[in-house]
């Protein structure tokens, strides 16, 4: 029956959880041994988050402080039920150890939600060698009991004869060589001790072959039933069951001699199997290699891995893996550095075409005082605008991140102006628009935004004479943007050569609400008319809940009508919108709005 024993590994380190390279590494536990066999002590390790993986890494070890070489068969659990490693070990005595330095262990888990580990040993043996016919153990009760091979053991399994019929046994001595001739000359007593003695030597080999116990425990195994027989009973019936004794336990033994050769044949041949079979991966991932498949590589290599039959196999696969996964992330930068590169020549082309064409059509425009009760105006205009938001890391090559950006972009307004009671104490004005921004002359950065609705402002005095005026505003907008973002080709623009894998993408879509108001200074006559306005206004996302203050914004604009209107617009500590994906990592950092405008507007009545 298979034991179970619980060893409790108390890592003393707690970590946030994290996805960042090395996040929850602790120290070697200290050595804790088992209740059983307390000459076996375990320590474990956390290396920490592994990118490549994307998991955490474990380590462990064993050491034998007995004064015997020791061999177990065993495995191991997490205390979430996770397997930790299974296999035999070989461990020498007076602090023989074996670490799994090399191989690494993995779970979805972080150290902190690790309280334990569950060691559960099959078999134990005291003897470097899988020898399972010498005496072994395991563990009961907290307690260390014979499992087989005991001495004094009597296991038989079924009670069956273990030779057959035994009237039709062949007591010959002729079937083996050794016993020709073993008793020619002697007394009865000079050839029971011959037999006696060839017996014990048959009991003493035959364990060794007996490695499934197919005879060892037997109740009518010669070697279980021997009792000791003083001098003056040594007689000729004694000396006949001895070679009865013998010529079983011959045939026994040849028996497992053939059986042992066939074993070690096919143990050989499985070895050579395994041998082809880790060369052949190893030849397939080196093709796939020169081929640039580098995909295809890792799995050969890992394939190979699985197959090495040594350390120094398995350390050259694993070498080789490594490097098809760099050569593999070098390859796929190369190529996303280039698109990134032609996004960017995109969109340079693109905004180049727009600032010509707006630029020509706001030369065209011809604007007058709008003097009449009612009038309606278009214009035409460039902006350049910072507005922040949130990005992520997309890369698997990267550590999980999140980042606060605020991405200045170049754009175009179109807009109308729709004015009634023009010029009298109170005037009303409506401001349908849209703007749109494209990520142009950045390099390595690309996206766009829109923003799209309007606004209605109400102008008032006492006097319509006199040019100082009051006015309040109230607007809603919609926007929507995205943003991309590569620090390997924006450092290649600049001539640098990274290989970060830092990518990031972003986008908002999110409605704003924007009120308040302010003082202008208002000229009006027949052939010209300019104004400076100053406002104080609040911006208040759809994203905010209720009882959340809105954003303070201040607007500084001037307007001479041959010329046009230059506008300017600030708010600190914006806020921020996007999808926040890893918030542990966010490092929170104020952003401000900020936008200018030139426009330039044109009469349509």
């Amino acid at each position: 029956m298979k034991k179970t024993i619980l060893l409790l590994i108390l890592l003393f380190c707690s970590f946030a959880f994290g996805q960042k390279e090395g996040y929850g590494k602790t120290n070697w536990s200290s050595w804790s041994s088992l209740s059983c066999f307390p000459n076996v002590q375990f320590s474990m390790k956390s290396n920490g988050w592994s990118s490549s993986v994307k998991k955490y890494e474990y380590r462990f070890k064993i050491r034998n402080t007995g004064s015997q070489n020791i061999h177990f068969s065993t495995e191991g659990h997490l205390s979430n039920g996770e397997r930790f490693f299974s296999g035999r070990f070989d461990l020498k005595a007076n602090g023989g150890e074996y670490n799994n330095g090399m191989d690494g262990t993995f779970s979805d888990f972080p150290p902190n939600q690790i309280t334990g580990f569950t060691f559960t040993v099959r078999r134990y043996i005291e003897n470097s060698k899988d020898d399972w016919g010498i005496p072994s153990y395991t563990c009961s009760g907290g307690q260390k009991v014979c499992d087989a091979n005991c001495k004094n053991s009597n296991n038989n399994q079924n009670g069956n004869n273990l030779f057959g019929n035994s009237q039709n046994t062949n007591t010959s001595n002729t079937s083996n060589p050794q016993n020709n001739n073993l008793n020619s000359g002697l007394s009865s007593v000079e050839e029971y001790d011959k037999y006696w003695r060839r017996r014990e030597e048959l009991c003493q080999k035959i364990p060794y072959l007996d490695k499934r116990a197919k005879y060892v425990l037997r109740s009518d195994y010669p070697c279980n039933t021997r009792e000791t027989i003083n001098d003056n009973e040594k007689k000729p019936y004694a000396v006949d069951a001895l070679k009865k004794d013998c010529h079983k336990l011959e045939s026994i033994l040849e028996e497992l001699q053939g059986s042992s050769k066939q074993e070690e044949e096919e143990k050989q041949r499985l070895a050579q199997e395994k041998q082809e079979r880790y060369n052949s991966y190893i030849e397939q991932g080196d093709q796939a290699m020169r081929s640039e498949d580098y995909a295809s590589a890792m799995n050969h290599y890992q394939n190979a891995k699985q197959y090495a039959s040594t350390d120094m196999e398995r350390s050259t696969a694993e070498n080789k893996y490594n490097q098809a996964f760099e050569a593999k992330k070098t390859a796929e930068r190369k190529i996303r550095v280039a698109e990134q590169k032609k996004r960017d020549e995109q969109e340079n082309i693109a905004y180049a075409s727009g600032l010509t064409a707006t630029a020509g059509a706001m030369a065209l425009l011809q604007d007058k005082p709008s003097l009449g009760f009612t009038s309606g105006k278009i214009y035409l205009g460039l902006n350049m605008e910072q507005i922040p938001m949130i990005s992520n890391n997309t890369n698997s090559y990267h550590a999980n991140k999140s980042y606060v950006e605020a991405p200045f972009r170049p754009g175009f307004d179109l807009g109308l102006i729709f004015g009634i009671a023009n010029n009298k104490k109170v005037s009303l004005y409506l401001n349908p628009k849209l703007s749109y921004n494209i990520s142009a002359f950045a390099a390595g950065v690309s996206g766009s935004s829109i923003e799209y609705g309007g606004t209605a402002l109400v102008l008032g005095n006492w006097d319509k004479e006199f040019p100082l005026k009051f006015y309040a505003e109230a607007g809603y907008f919609k926007r929507v943007g995205d943003y991309h973002y590569d620090a390997d080709a924006a450092a290649q623009s600049s001539g640098a050569t990274t290989a970060t894998d830092d990518v990031r993408d972003g986008e908002y879509n999110y409605s704003v609400i924007r009120y308040g108001g302010g003082m202008m200074l208002h000229q009006v006559d027949d052939t010209e008319e300019f104004y400076v306005k100053a406002g104080v206004f609040f911006d208040k996302p759809s994203f905010y809940p209720n009882g959340i203050k809105p954003n303070l914004g201040f607007t500084l604009q001037g307007m001479y009508n041959q010329i046009g209107s230059l506008e300017f617009y600030y708010s600190p500590k914006y806020f921020i919108g996007g999808t926040v994906m890893y918030p542990s990592t966010l490092e929170r950092t104020d952003k401000s709005y900020f936008g200018i405008r030139f426009t330039r507007t044109g009469r349509l009545w």
